[in-house]
């Protein structure tokens, strides 16, 4: 039985450079950043917290008033999006779920489109 495996045959060539190291030394490709937009900062003017300036606390009650603060497809509003204080966020999501559980408000995917 003849052995199927072949001996490649060894070169005799000079070693070229070695090679450089593969570890943390290389240096990265460096990517290009976007510089910030000017527009921006003027397309959204800062929100003030309704509530704190009238001086109310958010109520399940008022859906109306809540209802701006969900999203087109039911979701609360994330505080960066809604002005809120951080205080007066975690009272209106309550009173959100809350409106909702009583069926003043809709569930979050349950709008008709």
């Amino acid at each position: 039985m003849e052995n199927s495996f072949t001996v490649a045959e060894e070169t005799t060539a000079e070693p070229s450079e070695p090679k450089a190291a593969t570890g943390k030394s290389q240096k990265r490709k460096t990517t290009a950043y976007r510089a910030p937009s000017v527009e921006t900062s003027a397309a959204r003017p800062k929100r003030v917290d309704e509530f704190a300036a009238t001086g109310t606390v958010p109520d399940y009650k008022d859906y109306e008033r809540l209802r701006r603060y969900i999203s087109s497809q039911g979701k609360i509003l994330p505080r960066r999006r809604s002005g809120l204080s951080a205080k007066n966020q975690r009272l209106m999501a309550r009173a959100i779920k809350r409106a909702r559980h009583l069926a003043l408000l809709p569930m979050p995917g349950t709008l008709n489109k």
